[in-house]
C-alpha cells in the first residue's frame, strides 16, 4: 500500500481585513406615471456585516421603450418637471435633516472613542525608562498604535502555530514513499525544518516540492537528502525561483546522484547559465532518464549546451524543452547532439519558433538519429507548407514514431497534402494535427490517409 501525503496550504497565513460585503439585487417597476419616457428601476443594495443586515433602495432612471403612455391631457415633459421640483424640495428637508443627525452622533463618537482610549491607556504597561530612551536616539519618530501592536502579535502567534504545525508533520515524513508537497509555501526556511526528517526517511520514492518559494539558498538543504537517500526516483522543483545559482547547486549535489531518474524544473528561472550547468552534470550522470525545463527562457546557446550533452549521455531518454526561444539556431544545435546520441525516445519542442528552417535542420538530426524515437513535440513553431516537405519525409522514414503534434502551426491544405501523403505509409499512431487553418481540401486528406493506414488510431484536426 503506497503511503502518501499532501501538506496543507496555510503553513504560512496572510492575514486580510474583511469589513463587509456588497449584495446588489436589482427590481424593476413601472412607475404610476410617465417621467419624460422614463421607467424607474430599484437597485436593492445589501450590506452584509458580521450579524448585521442593512438593507435601502437606490432609485436610477432607466431608458426604457416600453414605458406607459402618459395619461390624457397630460405629457411626460411637463411631469418630469413636477417631479424634478418635488424631489429637490424633499432632497432640501432632508439634507437639513441629515445634517443635525450627524452633528449630534459625531458628537457621541468622539466621546465614545475618548473613553475608549482612556480605557486602553490604563490597562497597557506604560512604556520603560529604556524604551523611551531608545526612541529618542532612533532618527524616526516614534509612532505607538494599540491596533498595530494587536494585529504584529496576532501574526507572530499564527508563525509559530504554523512553525509547530510544521515540525509536528516533520514527524510523520519518515517512513513515506511519496511526499507531495507543492503549492505549501515552504519557502527556505521550511524546507531546512523538513529536511531532517527527509535524510532520515529511507523509503522515499517521490518528493513533490513545487511552488513552494524555493530559492537556491533553500536548495542546499537537499544535499544531505540526496546524498543519503539512494532510493529517491522523482524530484519535482518546477515553479520555484531557484534561478541560475540554484540550478549550478542542484547540478552540484546531483552529478554523483545514483537515485534520481525524473527531474523536473519546469518554471524555474534556469536560464542559460543553469541550462550550462545541467549539460555538465549530464554528461557525468548516468542514472537520469527524464529531464523538464520548460518555460525557463532557454534560447540557442542554451540549446547548444544541452545537445552536447546528449553525445556523451546514454540513459536520457526524455527531454521537455516547451515554450523556450531555442529557435532555428536552437533546433540545429539540437539536431547535431541527436545525430550522435543513441538513448532519446521523446523530444518535446512546443513553441520555440525553430520555423521551416528549423524544422529542416532538425529532420536532418533525426534522420541520422541513431536511437528509437517514439514521441516528437513540434507544435506552434511557426511551421508552414514549406517546413511540411521536411517532417512529411521524417513521418515516412521514422520505423518508430508512434506520436506526433503539428499543433498551432501553419501547414494550410498545402501542406496538409504533403503530410497526408506521409501518413498513408508510417508508424504512427496518434497525432495532432489542429489549428492550422485547414480546409476541406485539406480534411479531405487526411481523411483518405487515415482509411488507407489501419495503424492510426487518433487525428486531432
Amino acid at each position: 500500500m503506497v503511503s502518501t501525503s499532501t501538506l496543507p496550504r496555510h503553513f504560512h497565513p496572510k492575514i486580510l481585513p474583511v469589513d463587509h460585503e456588497w449584495k446588489k439585487h436589482t427590481k424593476s417597476l413601472n412607475s404610476s406615471g410617465n417621467y419624460g419616457g422614463q421607467r424607474l428601476k430599484f437597485n436593492e443594495v445589501v450590506c452584509v456585516k458580521r450579524k448585521t443586515e442593512f438593507k435601502g433602495l437606490v432609485v436610477k432612471a432607466v431608458s426604457s421603450a416600453a414605458a406607459l403612455p402618459p395619461p390624457p391631457g397630460q405629457s411626460g415633459k411637463n411631469d418630469w418637471k413636477v417631479y424634478g421640483k418635488s424631489r429637490k424640495s424633499k432632497g432640501v428637508l432632508v439634507k437639513v435633516v441629515a445634517e443635525v443627525i450627524a452633528w449630534l452622533f459625531g458628537g457621541f463618537r468622539m466621546f465614545v472613542l475618548t473613553v475608549l482610549w482612556k480605557l486602553v491607556a490604563t490597562v497597557l504597561p506604560k512604556p520603560t525608562k529604556k524604551a523611551l530612551e531608545e526612541n529618542k536616539s532612533s532618527s524616526e519618530v516614534p509612532v505607538w498604535s494599540f491596533g498595530k501592536k494587536l494585529l504584529y502579535e496576532f501574526s507572530a502567534k499564527m508563525e509559530r502555530e504554523s512553525k509547530q504545525h510544521l515540525y509536528d508533520y516533520a514527524k510523520d515524513l519518515r517512513s513515506l514513499r511519496i511526499v507531495n508537497l507543492s503549492g505549501g509555501d515552504l519557502g527556505d526556511e521550511g524546507l531546512f525544518i523538513l529536511a531532517e526528517s527527509l535524510v532520515d526517511n529511507q523509503n522515499l520514492e517521490e518528493l513533490n516540492l513545487s511552488s513552494n518559494g524555493i530559492t537556491g539558498a533553500g536548495l542546499k538543504a537537499l544535499d544531505g537528502v540526496l546524498q543519503s537517500n539512494v532510493v529517491l526516483k522523482t524530484l519535482n522543483l518546477s515553479g520555484n525561483p531557484i534561478g541560475e545559482e540554484g540550478a549550478k547547486c542542484l547540478c552540484d549535489i546531483l552529478v554523483d546522484n545514483t537515485g534520481i531518474k525524473k527531474l523536473q524544473l519546469n518554471r524555474a528561472r534556469i536560464g542559460n547559465e543553469g541550462s550550462k550547468a545541467i549539460a555538465q552534470m549530464l554528461i557525468r550522470n548516468s542514472r537520469l532518464q527524464i529531464l523538464e525545463l520548460d518555460n525557463n527562457s532557454i534560447d540557442n546557446h542554451g540549446f547548444s549546451e544541452l545537445a552536447r550533452s546528449l553525445v556523451g549521455n546514454e540513459t536520457l531518454h526524455t527531454m521537455y524543452l516547451n515554450r523556450n526561444y531555442g529557435g532555428a539556431l536552437g533546433a540545429s544545435a539540437l539536431a547535431e547532439g541527436l545525430e550522435r546520441n543513441r538513448s532519446l525516445r521523446e523530444l518535446y519542442l512546443n513553441g520555440n519558433s525553430i520555423g521551416d528552417a528549423g524544422a529542416r535542420a532538425l529532420v536532418s538530426g533525426l534522420l541520422s538519429h541513431k536511437g528509437e524515437l517514439v514521441s516528437l513535440d513540434l507544435g506552434n513553431n511557426g511551421i508552414s507548407s514549406s517546413g511540411a516537405t521536411y517532417v512529411a519525409e521524417y513521418i515516412r522514414s521514422s520505423k518508430t514514431l508512434l506520436w506526433m503534434s503539428l499543433f498551432m502551426n501553419d501547414l494550410r491544405d498545402e501542406g496538409m497534402a504533403k503530410i497526408a501523403a506521409a501518413l498513408r505509409h508510417c508508424t504512427i499512431r496518434s497525432i495532432d494535427l489542429g489549428e492550422n487553418d485547414i480546409g476541406e481540401r485539406g480534411i479531405y486528406n487526411i481523411n483518405q490517409a487515415v482509411h488507407q493506414n489501419p495503424l492510426i488510431a487518433s487525428v486531432n484536426l
